[in-house]
């Protein structure tokens, strides 16, 4: 009777793949959420900033 030990290299191939492949998933998800944070971050900014600009003119205009 012959005793099998250890993998055999379709094993380890096929693991390998997948924790691969699941890396690179995980690497691009996280990409992804970091540049949608970017982007948003920059919108608010933007938002704030205009806000603060539209409050200056108002200040003026009601100053006068």
């Amino acid at each position: 009777m012959r005793v099998n030990r250890g993998f055999s290299l379709a094993e380890v191939l096929v693991s390998l793949f997948l924790v691969t492949v699941t890396s690179f998933a995980l690497i691009k998800q996280q990409w992804h959420m970091g540049q949608y944070l970017n982007q948003t971050i920059t919108r608010n900014i933007t938002s704030w900033q205009f806000d603060n600009v539209a409050e200056q003119v108002h200040r003026q205009v009601v100053g006068r």
